[in-house]
């Protein structure tokens, strides 16, 4: 089988493929196009893009064909052994994840975009990209020739991003015998010194941590954007990550970039190779249901910055400010009374990636983080500790994920168990699987440290009211509520557009309003749904959005100095 790309016309972001299927033995073929992408749990019906499907034979001879779902067709082969698929795909659409034609870059990400047989999906392939001189080509897959490359199955396809400009900016390092590559596409003007100094350092602390690199070589894709854009997706022999505006990059948002670059990378092992049950193989033609979300990116989540971290490229300082946004957001959230992080794992396929409703889910990012703080800490400061969470991984990366074998939740807390050296599933029981505020198992795990966490009023009383949002022509339009507020429970919404406070206009200044009257009986003058209306707010400033505060306790006792060592090396 083969795949060729090539450009349709840039300026309308009209990709061309065809998709050539050989040894064609049967009267009917089924073609599949993907329906959602490793990475991203959610549907996303790429048939959408699809313009102008034909179908050839071996002669050029025009075939039937049969729409049977939103994204898979039937074509009838009786009278050939050999079948031409073209068409246009609309690459319009710029992510981490997506695909991308204009006049200055092919982008692709085949699992978008590819046809395949779902049949011989272990069959190889070849893929072409015709792009003209001087085009480079940054891809995992390997090269045959210049624009010509090969993929073992379509799972190996569908898991390898490619970028094909003439403006490719390209540098590489060894670390254990593996080469990675580093590729910016966009403007960025690279200091390439640093960037490499720092990337063999994380790289390093995390294959000495599972003691083996899963592939060969690897391959880091840059999408730079001239705008503020922030996107990583995981790949088994590349990562393809979004972040700008390139005169930031290496200035302001460099811990942004690192942080990315260290997530995505640990993907290599966690989810790229060490997988759950239920997403080996993957299915592209529906949902692939898990409730351990919380592992594959909440364990990512944690373990990428801590490496930063424990390889000295970030300082404590900037560690603890990571992991204090992650506790924010955990602790802004309503949702962590109301569904657990596993239960919001299943339900990343419903409106994981939207705000959704009010209050209602919790993350498998921010929440799967601060549990993988909360059971590090609880594994190193076991009395008959073997490791920290780092060992529970490589643990599964050798005696499961080596094997192709996927790992259950069963499996996750039975190495734990071993290597805590006591039973710490109730951990998990009631972080996990219930729907908790964090607070106490997090001030107990940062004690077990040596450090004092503690939840503080944000300075602004816009914050302290309970309101987040932003003005527009003196209007403040409130973007989210913070439980149990003032706000809250004085029935504000998000949209609602605050335009003045018993009777003043706002103007552009809430936070001066409500700090003047304080806890007087406020009235909002708000617009709703199109309709001027009044609320009347009893504040107390006790419960709004609060900040989380990190600090060294003065007088550590010897086992807490000695638990912060092995936290931060392990």
């Amino acid at each position: 089988m083969k795949y060729t790309f090539s450009v349709e016309n840039s300026n309308a972001h009209l990709l061309g493929i065809q998709f050539v299927i050989d040894k064609v033995d049967s009267d009917l073929l089924t073609v599949q196009l993907p329906a959602w992408r490793p990475g991203r749990y959610e549907l996303a019906n790429f048939a959408k893009n699809i313009q102008k499907l034909k179908v050839y034979g071996k002669e050029r001879q025009e075939l039937t064909f049969t729409k049977l779902t939103k994204d898979s067709w039937e074509i009838e082969t009786s009278e050939t052994d050999e079948v031409c698929i073209e068409y246009i795909y609309y690459a319009a659409e710029l992510n981490a994840g997506s695909t991308w034609l204009d006049n200055k870059q092919m982008y692709v990400n085949p699992v978008n975009c590819c046809l395949f047989v779902p049949d011989r999906l272990d069959e190889s392939c070849v893929i072409e990209v015709d792009v003209p001189y001087p085009y480079e080509v940054a891809t995992g897959m390997t090269r045959t020739e210049s624009l010509t490359f090969t993929a073992n199955d379509f799972h190996e396809l569908a898991d390898s991003p490619i970028i094909a400009s003439p403006t490719l900016q390209h540098e590489e390092y060894n670390v254990n015998d593996v080469k990675f590559h580093i590729w910016f596409q966009g403007e960025i003007r690279p200091n390439w010194a640093k960037i490499q100094l720092d990337f063999e350092r994380f790289t390093s602390k995390q294959i000495e941590a599972f003691g083996h690199f899963p592939v060969k070589e690897y391959h880091f894709l840059f999408q730079i954007t001239p705008y503020r854009s922030y996107h990583g997706v995981e790949h088994t022999t590349s990562t393809v990550c979004l972040i700008g505006p390139g005169y930031d990059v290496m200035g302001k948002r460099y811990i942004e970039f690192l942080g990315v670059s260290s997530h995505e990378l640990y993907h290599a092992w966690n989810v790229k190779t060490i997988r759950p049950q239920e997403l080996l193989p993957y299915d592209y033609t529906r949902e692939n249901y898990s409730r351990l979300g919380y592992v594959y990116e909440g364990v990512t989540t944690y373990m990428g910055d801590k490496f930063l971290f424990s390889s000295a490229v970030i300082d404590e300082e900037q560690y603890f400010k990571e992991l204090q946004a992650y506790m924010e957001r955990h602790f802004h959230n309503g949702g962590r009374f109301n569904l657990s992080v596993a239960d919001s794992s299943y339900d990343t396929w419903l409106d994981g990636y939207q705000a959704g409703v009010p209050n209602r889910k919790t993350s498998i990012y921010a929440e799967g983080c601060l549990f993988s703080f909360i059971l590090d800490v609880a594994l190193i400061s076991s009395p008959n500790s073997t490791g920290g969470l780092d060992d529970v991984l490589r643990r599964m990366y050798v005696e499961l994920a080596s094997k192709d074998v996927g790992y259950s939740q069963e499996d996750y807390i039975r190495i734990s168990n071993e290597v805590a050296g006591r039973d710490i599933a109730f951990l998990f029981a009631s972080l996990v699987e219930k729907p908790v505020d964090y607070g106490k198992e997090l001030a107990n795990a940062f004690e077990q440290l040596g450090l004092d966490f503690s939840l503080v009023d944000d300075r602004s009383w816009v914050r302290k009211f309970g309101l987040k949002g932003a003005y527009a022509d003196g209007k403040f339009k409130v973007t989210d509520v913070a439980f149990e507020s003032d706000a809250y429970n004085s029935n504000v919404i998000r949209g609602d557009q605050i335009i003045s406070v018993n009777g003043y206009a706002i103007d552009g200044d809430l936070g001066s309003w409500l700090a003047y009257f304080g806890k007087e009986k406020q009235e909002l003058g708000i617009v709703r749904d199109g309709k001027f209306g009044g609320i009347i707010a009893d504040p107390e400033f006790t419960c709004g959005f609060q900040k989380c505060k990190i600090k060294h306790m003065q007088n550590k006792t010897e086992s807490q100095k000695q638990n912060f060592e092995k936290w931060l090396n392990r």
